[in-house]
């Protein structure tokens, strides 16, 4: 590497592509140095997470994933292999690159396969819980739209309603569903943090995949590690907590609120879970961390909830 034969040249003489070998070195030369103080938060993680190897993993490049849409299998797999790109295929529908590439020149950005991290792919298997036949789904902080399209693609015959507090945003996600051919579908615009929306349709899946620290992402955003303050922390909880207590008026007797956030702290996990159920009348089908650290892929929060009774 370059920067090192500047600075450390005697670095690039070990030539080890082993992290715990490098790690070596650089407390050989740094003895100071502590793997634990890497990670800004350390004590807030949640409980599930080993904490040595999640640390680590933002020392490594993470991978770039994308979801093949189905029907799309055999054309994207072809493709790439004819172009000789390097890639993984991870069963049943996931391309991995271990760098970016310019997929605009191989395919239709979100036609034939979307661009979405490995583990927000495995969202979607949250959705297999549900046996409901032409659900209403709302994806009440919709963003850009990625798992409103996981959302039509393992739910076909889902009724769709996205919204998100930015004109901008839907602007994209319009776009988005433009070339992923989704064309029935209700979008609005709201806020939903700052007061109970009050829709005219009772949905029986609502996807609340909240604004959070985003400290599960930090492997691609590595300056998030110095630059990040803890106290953030509770105040993403408090916008949480509002969010999911003013989105349930609108969720049917039997349905389910899906939970999700890219944040590895518990306050914003299963405190948070543990908070809806004992507030409101809803149990947990399904909650847990889905580890990213060690795939070279994001870490995400997922839990399911089931509103057992009316809310007055």
């Amino acid at each position: 590497d370059e920067l090192i034969e500047f600075f450390k040249p005697e670095w690039n003489e070990i030539g080890s592509d082993s992290i715990h070998k490098r790690l070596e070195i650089v407390k050989r030369t740094h003895p100071s140095f502590d793997l634990l103080k890497v990670f800004t938060g350390i004590n807030e993680l949640s409980a599930s997470i080993e904490k040595e190897a999640f640390i680590l993993s933002h020392l490594l490049q993470p991978d770039f994933f994308c979801r093949i849409r189905p029907g799309f299998e055999n054309e994207v797999l072809d493709n790439l292999s004819e172009k000789n790109k390097l890639f993984s295929f991870i069963p049943p529908a996931t391309v991995a690159f271990n760098s970016r590439i310019d997929l605009e020149k191989l395919f239709t950005p979100d036609r034939e396969l979307v661009v979405q991290d490995l583990s927000s792919q495995e969202v979607g298997s949250f959705f297999s819980l549900i046996k409901v036949p032409g659900m209403q789904v709302w994806d009440c902080c919709a963003g850009s739209g990625g798992k409103s399209i996981l959302a039509f693609d393992l739910l076909p015959d889902c009724k769709l309603t996205v919204s998100d507090k930015r004109d901008s945003i839907l602007i994209n996600l319009i776009k988005r569903f433009r070339a992923a051919r989704i064309q029935q579908y209700i979008s609005f615009t709201a806020d939903v943090s700052r007061m109970p929306i009050k829709s005219k349709t009772q949905f029986d899946l609502i996807i609340a995949d909240v604004p959070c620290s985003g400290s599960g992402t930090w492997s691609r955003t590595p300056e998030q590690l110095i630059s990040f303050d803890p106290q953030m922390i509770t105040k993403y909880a408090d916008l949480q907590k509002q969010i999911t207590g003013n989105i349930l008026h609108n969720l049917k007797t039997g349905g389910y609120v899906l939970y999700v956030t890219c944040s590895v702290f518990e306050q914003e996990n299963e405190q948070i879970v543990r908070h809806l159920s004992t507030q409101f009348p809803l149990t947990i089908i399904k909650h847990g961390i889905i580890k990213g650290y060690d795939r070279k892929a994001d870490t995400l929060y997922a839990a399911l909830l089931r509103l057992d009774a009316t809310l007055k």
